[in-house]
């Protein structure tokens, strides 16, 4: 996240506009009948929005830079010290991009697919967090279906729109249980979490740790905070982890993860042998258990274990052998022991390329040691172009596949399957068929 508080206009030496002479979090004298009354109260409970002191909320009244980016802080501690121009209005296209890039909301196309009457006169830097908005229902245009941009938003305004986004905001160090019907935004300290199905996506701002078991998210989990402590996810699935914080410990115990993609620095994982993680793309150097993935690396684990760190040497009593051979009381990578542990099997693959009369055309099988529970897998290739791609399989080990086309010229990517035949278990890239 450090990356998108300088896009927010942070800038130094410019006191952030607060609203010192407010009421606290409570009830407000003129929100009885408004069309926002319910959205203001939640937030209010939530401690997000405050009044002023005369009892009132003044939903209709237009919301500045200041106390925007105050009620941002409040939902997600982005603890933003000033901001450009506090008294100034913001305007709705602002709100959008700030909004969009804090809780990573994006769509796809351009400005003729937003459907708003005035796409012309939208910015080209918000089309893609205006098109993923309102994908979502998060927002809408104005009765005649234009959007407006420039136009400035209310104190009401904000507070549907924040409410639209998370639909549950929780501080409290309780331990938090139940069905949330959207977004969850965690904010408080040292939350815990059991037993949670998430059917959106859940936002991590707490400023400490936190330990979550049996959580199920249907979209991503978005680490924003917990700096002071570890982020502990155990028992639990979602399709992809973003971590945007710097300075982050995630500890994973038996999850299932499509993806995880680190755009913070000085990040830490540690997975144990039970979690399964499709894919870990590195926008900044991360250590994966205890091994550093370099900036713009990416790795496919699958199957992750802790690695131990062997023995240096051989010995008559209790060294290591790296040779295959035998050893009188250590580990041996191959061969037989005397009385030490058994390194796990190393995971190995041999594809052959079964070519057809007809050039560079053939049929793959491979044979595979090392690899529990594998019962199917498929392969990716490329055409004699080098770029054009496609994949044959599943099919099960033991069988061929269908016909693929490789010259040798480009190692082909083979997906070990289980039974299912849809969640990879481990992935050799880079193969180079025997024929």
């Amino acid at each position: 996240m450090h990356k998108k508080k300088k896009l927010i206009s942070v800038v130094l030496g410019i006191v952030l506009f607060v609203t010192a002479n407010s009421i606290s979090f409570a009830q407000f004298s003129d929100m009885n009948s408004h069309w926002a009354k319910d959205e203001v109260l939640k937030l209010s409970e939530e401690k997000v929005v405050s009044g002023y002191p005369d009892g009132t909320y003044k939903p209709n009244r237009t919301i500045t830079k200041g106390e925007f980016f105050t009620i941002l802080n409040r939902v997600l501690n982005y603890n933003i010290e000033s901001v450009e121009s506090p008294d100034a209005p913001i305007t709705r296209g602002e709100v959008i991009k700030v909004l969009g890039q804090a809780f990573d909301i994006k769509g796809q196309g351009d400005k003729s697919s937003l459907g708003f009457t005035d796409k012309e006169q939208i910015p080209e830097d918000i089309v893609e967090y205006l098109k993923g908005m309102k994908e979502e229902g998060y927002i809408s245009g104005y009765a005649d279906g234009s959007f407006k941009p420039d136009n400035v938003i209310t104190r009401a305004e904000i507070a549907k729109i924040l409410n639209n986004i998370c639909k549950d905001i929780y501080n409290s160090e309780d331990v938090y249980t139940g069905t949330v019907e959207g977004n969850l935004v965690l904010n408080g300290s040292g939350t815990k979490l059991k037993d949670v199905l998430v059917k959106g996506n859940l936002y991590i701002a707490s400023k400490k740790g936190i330990e979550g078991k049996n959580v199920k998210v249907e979209g991503k989990i978005i680490i924003l905070g917990g700096t002071e402590g570890n982020v502990v996810l155990e028992d639990s699935t979602a399709s992809k982890v973003i971590i945007n914080k710097d300075h982050i410990n995630l500890e994973l115990k038996n999850v299932s993860i499509d993806e995880i993609l680190i755009s913070a620095k000085d990040t830490t994982i540690n997975s144990d042998k039970e979690s399964k993680i499709g894919k870990i793309k590195a926008e900044e150097d991360v250590k994966f258990n205890g091994e550093t993935v370099n900036k713009g690396g990416e790795i496919t684990p699958v199957l992750s274990t802790i690695p131990s760190t062997p023995s240096s040497g051989n010995s008559g009593g209790g060294g290591s052998s790296d040779n295959g051979g035998n050893s009188g009381g250590g580990s041996s990578g191959g061969g037989n022991s005397g009385g030490g542990t058994t390194q796990p099997e190393e995971k190995t693959i041999k594809a052959e390329f079964h070519k057809y009369v007809l050039d560079n055309f053939g049929e793959v099988s491979i044979k595979i040691t090392g690899i529990d529970g594998a019962k199917k897998f498929s392969v990716a290739f490329k055409y004699s172009d080098g770029t054009t791609e496609d994949t044959v399989g599943p099919v099960n080990i033991g069988e061929n596949t269908t016909a693929i086309f490789y010259d040798g010229k480009n190692p082909v990517t083979i997906t070990i399957y289980g039974e299912d035949g849809v969640t990879p278990i481990h992935v050799f890239e880079d193969v180079t068929l025997s024929e």
